[in-house]
Order: structure tokens, then sequence, then C-alpha cells
């Protein structure tokens, strides 16, 4: 950060947010909200051209500042990341290949719950379990 302060540079800024992350935590439990957390990490990694800095400032916000004030090549850098995200078709395919591979039995009950929460609650509502 120190360049951009010491010299005469222009940065753009821009503020990401997920949206639906809620559905993916109460859908399928905070493991799996962590592993579409870092799958967009990624996506920020490329989806950057030139120098960058992205972090995340809140649960599903995140900040990016880039070494460019240059609304044309903003715009670039800001629908690449969204048609990454689109690709995705929702993280299907991380969440259909995700296994806990922690040993901690909450996190894998946590899990099962989450991932079978639909045919438990419809046992539940027929009165058996």
């Amino acid at each position: 950060m120190l360049q951009y302060v010491r010299g005469t540079h222009h940065v753009g800024l821009m503020f990401i947010d997920l949206d639906n992350f809620k559905h993916y935590n109460d859908t399928f439990g905070h493991d799996v909200g962590d592993l579409i957390l870092k799958e967009m990490a990624k996506i920020f990694r490329k989806g950057g051209k030139g120098k960058r800095i992205c972090r995340q400032i809140w649960r599903d916000e995140f900040i990016m500042i880039l070494n460019t004030d240059a609304r044309e090549i903003l715009e670039q850098i800001a629908k690449g990341i969204y048609e990454k995200i689109n690709s995705t078709q929702g993280f299907q395919r991380q969440i259909e290949n995700y296994r806990p591979c922690d040993h901690d039995d909450r996190k894998i009950a946590d899990y099962l719950f989450h991932r079978n929460r639909k045919k438990t609650g419809d046992v539940r509502k027929r009165g058996r379990y």
C-alpha cells in the first residue's frame, strides 16, 4: 500500500457482497460455507489483472483494491469475476464432492445433518425416526 500513498497512483476499489451466502451455511453447514469462501478467494485471486489486494471484510463481503482507476478495466475485471462465479453453477460440483476431512465427529454429524436435512424433515413430519 505504501507505493500508492507515496506516488500519484490512482486506484480502483470494488466492494463485493456474495448473494445468498447464508443459504449455503443454513442448507449445507458452515464447513461447506467455508469451502465456498475458499472457492471465492481463488476466483478473486485470478480475477484481477496486475497488482491488487483483496480482503474479506466481513462474512460474505470483500474489498478489492486495484492498481488502476480506468473504468473500462474495472468493469472488465468485475465482469470476469461475475462470469467465473456463474460458471460454478452455485458451486454444485464443489458441494457434491465435499467430504469432511477432519475426524471430528461434530463436523461429520453437522455435514450429514445439513446434507440430509430435507430427508430428515420429511421423516419427522411423518412421525417416524
